[in-house]
């Protein structure tokens, strides 16, 4: 694979191809135009209703550009409806390999493992809340927080942080744990639960559709911004050891059918049929 980078992203800096593919907001126009110029098909690979790139009202309309809209969940397919344009789902997928299962549930050291970050729609300051909720409701909490930033302010003291960990360090912070917290406010397909999930960790999340795509019915959900509710969610599973693993367990066969290579299949088939619509009549 060649990586090409431009200084300038204009219609006639992009190479001449038979696909060419926009994936985020600020890329969509140029695209349609570089299609233009040159006959390729567009792709638009939308990954989530990016309205903290652009205003709503120019988001919208790079919807309605003569680009063939791909969406990675369902949530984003029933956005295209609202618009009034169409849409072909090619949801996401994750390397099952690299998430394996960990231990049963009850030979696990922590309660729960949660990703933080400085994006304000992951909602750090909302997860703060519902991990010393937790805390204050068992008495104490064995819990592990990961992610890239500097470790939060606020986070109980009995919480580990773990600042940019390996790979294969992430795959053992989920298989530690017995819970996976997630606190976002909106997502388009969230990565950090579906690993979880592979790793037959049992899943608490906002009732978000770049979560519920892949996890409605077998998640534990609150609503966005219920920290109260997110920490009661996290102890009815720890308390009920049971339906906690059987969660778990739903989660893992669910996800069984999110794998990468089924997604990439998925995506080239589609690339394909776009091509041929274009080309083929």
């Amino acid at each position: 694979m060649e990586v090409r980078n431009i200084a300038y992203l204009l219609p006639r800096t992009i190479p001449r191809a038979d696909v060419v593919v926009a994936t985020a907001v600020t890329t969509a126009r140029v695209t349609a135009a570089a299609c233009r110029r040159s006959g390729a098909t567009g792709i638009y690979l939308i990954q989530s209703y990016e309205d903290w790139l652009a205003d709503r009202e120019v988001v919208d309309a790079t919807w309605r550009l003569p680009l063939t809209n791909f969406v990675i969940a369902d949530w984003l397919a029933d956005k295209g409806a609202e618009l009034g344009v169409g849409t072909v789902l090619v949801p996401n997928g994750i390397d099952l390999e690299a998430f394996p299962p960990g231990p049963p549930l009850a030979q696990r050291r922590n309660d729960v493992v949660a990703l933080a970050s400085d994006v304000p729609n992951k909602r750090t300051d909302l997860l703060v809340l519902a991990l010393r909720r937790v805390a204050e409701l068992r008495g104490g909490l064995s819990a592990v927080v990961f992610g890239t930033c500097a470790r939060p302010d606020g986070l109980p003291e009995s919480v580990e942080y773990v600042r940019s960990p390996s790979p294969d360090q992430l795959s053992g912070l989920y298989r530690s744990a017995k819970v996976y917290l997630c606190t976002s406010d909106a997502e388009g397909w969230h990565l950090p639960p579906a690993e979880a999930m592979s790793s037959a960790t049992a899943v608490v999340s906002t009732e978000i559709g770049g979560v519920m795509t892949y996890a409605r019915g077998v998640s534990a959900t609150a609503l966005a911004g219920d920290a109260a509710s997110l920490a009661a969610q996290v102890v009815g599973l720890l308390d009920d050891p049971q339906r906690c693993q059987e969660l778990a367990s739903a989660g893992l066969d669910r996800i069984r059918h999110h794998d990468e290579a089924s997604a990439a299949r998925r995506f080239g088939d589609e690339l394909e049929a776009a091509w041929r619509r274009d080309h083929c009549g």
